[in-house]
């Protein structure tokens, strides 16, 4: 059963060395959006965890980091804080029913397919899985705005934006790209 209060947090101490704006929007996350921002060993990475919970938790953002989990004092703030904001996005892109269920079923069940066997999804679905980090980054913005007052670096944001979501176009290009028969 989902709890009907804020997330609590999983580690105080780490949450103080944090950087402050996003540890402003993980508060934001925990308290007023009720997802957990959890952090694991690894190399760098943001991700919107989908999968269903049997326990019906709440949603969660998992955050690799390579040294040390929870501290993220050697990350730049605003970039974390902008990558944090999508994440955000893709949950509220979720929650406003913008996506398809075939799409959230790939996600929930597979979300390596997209990277394991992209010639086994339909086109449309890797369409669809690029219009939806198009609306998360424009979603995590929204959220941004209204969380985290004193972020002003929307041009940063912006250029992060525009990479990540070049990043996905090519890759996906490379990805659908016709496999070369051997003769």
């Amino acid at each position: 059963m989902k709890a009907t209060g804020p997330v609590g947090d999983n580690d105080d101490y780490a949450a103080l060395q944090m950087p402050p704006m996003f540890r402003a929007l993980r508060s934001h996350a925990h308290a007023e959006r009720r997802i957990f921002v959890d952090f694991r060993r690894g190399s760098l990475n943001f991700e919107f965890c989908t999968e269903p919970t049997v326990d019906g938790a709440d949603p969660t953002v998992v955050i690799s980091t390579p040294d040390r989990i929870c501290a993220l004092d050697c990350i730049d703030d605003v970039l974390a804080t902008a990558r944090l904001a999508h994440e955000l996005g893709h949950h509220e892109s979720w929650s406003l029913g913008e996506t398809s269920d075939e799409y959230e079923e790939v996600m929930a069940r597979d979300p390596r397919a997209f990277y394991d066997r992209p010639h086994d999804l339909p086109r449309a679905l890797h369409e669809e899985r690029l219009a939806d980090e198009r609306r998360a980054w424009v979603h995590g913005r929204a959220i941004l705005a209204r969380a985290v007052r004193v972020f002003s670096a929307w041009e940063a944001y912006e250029a992060e934006a525009a990479r990540a979501v070049a990043c996905y176009e090519q890759g996906i290009r490379a990805l659908l790209a016709p496999v070369p028969r051997s003769s």
